[in-house]
């Protein structure tokens, strides 16, 4: 095997030393820190200071390794080249002074950290990890890797435990309204989801009735006002009703509103009717016709049949269709009524027309 000289490497090995290494300042309440990333032994020598610890110690002792042996100079004063250092310590059992020789991070440990608070420490040591992310990043720089060094599944599990382990340190409260934000929840039992569905689908189905009172209501038509019947005449009825045919008066009143100008209509058609010649029954010619029992009634023409004989034809012949013809008027006999003075009262003859 072949062999090689140093000199002709230290050339090449001088851009090999330190690689990885990160440093950066920093400001911790009031000190003046340079930290460094570890190396591996650095690692290895935290996780043989801790073995055996409790756990409440366990943490503090974790955090303080790594500051001990990632700070590098304190308030400008270079510890980068020294590993080890030398203090005068009092023997306890000879009460002699000796000079002790301590490694670098047993000292900042005990002279310095030690007397630091809890709160200053985790920021210390939150910087660190500052630190170490950068030079993780630093190393990855122009390196192109075949998979992955994380997958998503892998990173997904990560964050998961990161998140449960710090979810012990929040309030309840304030745990379930980042979870609300993000459109998440606790873990709810099956009971607690059942009861959800079965509120949810009772909202549905009462929205959905309401809907749908609300589509009748709006197709609906609205209702028709009510149509006055027309008063029956007690005694006899009006030459207009007698005229009317018997197939209307046996037919249903329609539930649609009169329409007044066909009313006008109908009334003037059945006064145009009274001068249609009266044709007669040629089965009772012998009888008197209803047309004559109303001619006697109202007194006109020489007919002055008995009233209660006059009744009872007309009750008899309720299927006979008369057509009555106005009978001739005297006009002398008009223009004497007409001069004469008024006569005060009510005409006891006068029937009130009825509405068609």
């Amino acid at each position: 095997m072949g062999t090689i000289d140093s000199k002709k490497l230290n050339a090449a090995l001088a851009k090999a030393k330190n690689i990885g290494l990160v440093e950066e300042a920093c400001t911790i309440a009031g000190c003046d820190l340079v930290l460094r990333s570890l190396r591996a032994e650095d690692y290895t020598g935290v996780l043989q200071d801790c073995d055996g610890l409790p756990e409440e110690e366990y943490i503090h002792r974790y955090q303080k390794g790594h500051l001990a042996r990632a700070i590098v100079e304190v308030n400008g004063v270079d510890l980068r080249d020294s590993r080890f250092v030398t203090v005068d310590e009092v023997d306890p059992t000879t009460k002699v002074v000796r000079p002790v020789t301590l490694e670098l991070h047993q000292y900042l440990m005990k002279h310095m950290l030690d007397t630091w608070g809890k709160e200053v420490v985790d920021i210390a040591f939150r910087k660190l990890g500052d630190v170490l992310e950068v030079a993780e990043r630093q190393a990855k720089t122009g390196v192109s890797f075949m998979t992955p060094d994380e997958t998503d599944e892998q990173k997904y599990r990560r964050l998961l435990l990161e998140a449960r382990a710090v979810e012990k340190e929040l309030p309840a409260s304030l745990l379930d309204k980042i979870l609300e934000e993000h459109g998440l929840m606790r873990h709810s039992t099956a009971e607690e989801i059942k009861r959800a569905m079965i509120r949810t689908d009772q909202l549905a189905r009462e929205q959905e009735a309401r809907e749908q009172k609300a589509e009748e209501q709006e197709a609906q038509p609205p209702a028709a006002p009510a149509t006055p019947e027309p008063a029956a005449s007690a005694d006899v009825a009006t030459p207009e009703a007698s005229v009317a045919p018997a197939s209307a008066t046996a037919t249903t009143r329609p539930s649609r509103l009169i329409d007044p100008h066909a009313t006008l209509q109908n009334a003037i058609a059945s006064r145009k009717a009274l001068e249609v010649p009266v044709v007669k029954s040629e089965q009772n010619d012998s009888k008197p016709t209803r047309s004559a029992a109303i001619a006697a009634l109202e007194g006109v023409g020489d007919a002055t049949p008995d009233l209660s004989t006059a009744v009872s034809q007309q009750s008899g012949d309720a299927s006979e269709v008369i057509e009555i013809k106005s009978a001739p008027v005297d006009l002398q006999a008009a223009h004497a009524i007409v001069d004469n003075p008024p006569i005060a009262g009510i005409n006891p003859r006068f029937r009130p027309q009825q509405k068609v």
